[in-house]
């Protein structure tokens, strides 16, 4: 039964002192009783590591364990070694996690006896409105990693529930990477599992606006290890399927354009010429990949634009942001 099956939530912690006690509140009032909570303190130098050991003399499912700053690889790879759980997943610090949010993933899995359970959908607002969705489909986990790859599903590690089994297979982060973690791991555990339940309810919100927070800042070396992210992948399914192969190779693509647009938008291709020149031209010599792969209509019409001229999304992106910011102004 759902109600014995123990569940462990691995939550990297590293500056959240002033988002963390919002994401433990919301595991703690999950639906779902059989909990393990491992809060990873990554050598944060705030009072996150505090938070955490305050909320572990309180309540005996949490455990916390502290280490040097490894970076967040390092972070969930320690918090999976702690696993004790039937299945495991993750939560990021400064965000929320409704109350059925293991209940749901969780009888996604046993309903439907899948390794992977996941939702597409998720707030990227902390005010949970709209209908839900609780239609669900049963891939196999290649095609599942082809769907990721093809940014068909969301690319992190939230809204995503794991056997443990998955763990004794060999599934892990790779400590080199701190941007495109997730999506390796995700596309390394899809390609080690049977199936995956794929369902579309919302129950994770989401931060955008945590200032600390590794996806809110333009560093150089984050748009570097991007790149190295999909070169990891490649090399380690490299004898994987014709059509996965082909996804991968959608993905450099859609790497090298969401990079081209960063590079762009801080103003920032004088000082990284030959970063800027390489994603520029990967982004046009493989434009075409979009049409090897089952995406939407809109990547397609981004390829073709990006043919012609390769800023051009960059350019109607930076429209889009600055018209958001008169508007709301």
């Amino acid at each position: 039964m759902a109600e014995d099956t123990k569940v462990s939530i691995i939550v990297p912690v590293y500056n959240v002192e002033q988002y963390l006690q919002e994401c433990i509140d919301s595991i703690l009032s999950q639906t779902h009783r059989n909990l393990e909570i491992i809060l990873v303190d990554d050598g944060t130098p705030d009072a996150s590591g505090k938070i955490a050991d305050e909320n572990a003399a309180k309540d005996r499912r949490i455990k916390v364990i502290h280490k040097e700053n490894g970076g967040v690889s390092s972070a969930r790879n320690a918090g999976l070694m702690a696993v004790s759980g039937d299945y495991f997943c993750f939560a990021d610090a400064d965000d929320r996690l409704e109350k059925d949010y293991v209940d749901y993933l969780l009888q996604l899995a046993l309903d439907n006896k899948t390794e992977v359970s996941l939702t597409t959908e998720l707030y990227t607002t902390f005010a949970a409105t709209g209908e839900q969705d609780d239609s669900f489909e049963i891939v196999s986990g290649v095609e599942a990693a082809c769907k990721i790859l093809c940014y068909r599903m969301p690319i992190g590690v939230y809204c995503k529930l794991f056997s443990s089994e998955l763990i004794r297979k060999g599934a892990r982060f790779e400590e080199e990477l701190f941007i495109g973690e997730g999506f390796n791991f995700n596309v390394d555990s899809f390609m080690l599992a049977k199936n995956v339940a794929v369902g579309h309810r919302k129950i994770y919100f989401y931060r955008k606006d945590n200032e600390a927070s590794a996806m809110t800042r333009f560093r150089i070396d984050k748009i570097r290890c991007a790149l190295k992210a999909i070169d990891f992948i490649e090399r380690k399914h490299s004898k994987a399927s014709n059509y996965f192969l082909k996804c991968v190779n959608f993905a450099r693509w859609h790497t090298h354009c969401d990079m081209l647009f960063f590079i762009y938008n801080a103003d920032a291709k004088r000082i990284f010429p030959e970063d800027y020149n390489r994603c520029y031209k990967v982004a046009r010599k493989d434009a075409l990949s979009a049409f090897g792969v089952r995406t939407n209509n809109r990547e397609r019409i981004k390829a073709l634009l990006t043919l012609i001229y390769p800023n051009t999304i960059a350019h109607l992106i930076r429209w889009r942001m600055n018209r958001h910011l008169r508007k709301n102004s």
